[in-house]
């Protein structure tokens, strides 16, 4: 058994000869990241007043609201898997995301006419269908926007606007309430606003990107395995044993009827090249011995 310095010394001198690509961000990250904030800030300001709207002046129980909003976050979970596969599907993925905020859009504006528990609650239903369908394509417009070399970086700036969106919308609701007691509707007309303003700007200023279009790569430049194998080799074509001996890079696997005198061969051999410990020969059948050796 044998184990090569090659990989190692391979990798130093491909990371020094290749230096870091710099940061530059895309600009469908950022106005992806300002439809993130804005609608974030029309859910979240809704999301904040809705447990004490449902069950202060609509008289829905705490119990009920509570099974009511498990059951609406696990719809979203579900849809999310086919928006997924739709995007991927017909390689559309602006539209699919429009389509899931514009939904959210249209629930705000449901909010403003239900005037009972169980219809606000279906509203909210179409709230949380609409996130889940929006929220695979929108990951693979960022993915395909970003660089490969950054493509963390690309989504935490992303993150960054669409939490801001999250802390935004309660204080804003809350000032709402501070300065009109009971102005329910009127943080929904706020939430609508800002959800016409969000699919506003996916629509207009987002472009169309085609993820499945977009991945051609070269042949062998991004495969795993030619990179691990021109990492064994050195420019000599030499690996490099424990012993600290080069050899060329090659070894003979004996089947298992090896005569001990092609094992005292090998050994001779090994000795003059590679002072080290001899292989071991035992009597005998079935021994099986890899032999490496160099002209």
């Amino acid at each position: 058994m044998y184990l090569s310095l090659a990989d190692q010394r391979a990798r130093r001198l491909s990371r020094a000869a290749a230096p870091g690509v710099p940061f530059r961000l895309s600009p469908v990250i950022i106005w992806l990241g300002i439809v993130s904030l804005l609608t974030d800030i029309s859910s979240e300001a809704v999301a904040a007043v809705l447990p004490v709207y449902l069950t202060g002046a609509l008289g829905l129980s705490i119990l009920a609201y509570g099974f009511l909003d498990g059951l609406q976050q696990g719809i979203s979970a579900v849809v999310r898997i086919g928006a997924g596969w739709t995007s991927d599907a017909v390689d559309r993925p602006k539209w699919v995301a429009a389509a899931g905020y514009g939904l959210s859009m249209a629930a705000r504006a449901g909010l403003l006419v239900s005037a009972s528990a169980g219809a606000v609650a279906s509203v909210i239903a179409l709230d949380r269908i609409g996130k889940g369908i929006r929220t695979a394509p929108r990951d693979a417009l960022i993915t395909t926007a970003a660089q490969p070399e950054h493509l963390a970086r690309s989504f935490g700036v992303h993150r960054m606007l669409d939490t801001v969106g999250a802390t935004a919308g309660p204080l804003l609701a809350f000032a709402v309430l501070l300065v009109i007691p009971q102005g329910y509707s009127t943080v929904f007309v706020f939430s609508l606003g800002a959800a016409v303003l969000g699919v506003a700007v996916l629509v207009l200023l987002v472009p169309n990107l085609r993820p499945q279009g977009s991945r051609r790569f070269q042949s062998g430049s991004q495969n795993p395995g030619a990179q691990l194998t021109a990492a064994r080799t050195t420019k000599e074509g030499e690996t490099v044993s424990r012993t600290g001996c080069s050899r060329p890079a090659r070894d003979i696997v004996s089947s298992s009827f090896v005569v001990p005198a092609a094992v005292s061969w090998a050994q001779q051999r090994r000795a003059k090249r590679c002072p080290g410990p001899a292989l071991s020969s035992q009597s005998g059948n079935g021994l099986a011995v890899a032999v490496p050796c160099g002209s």
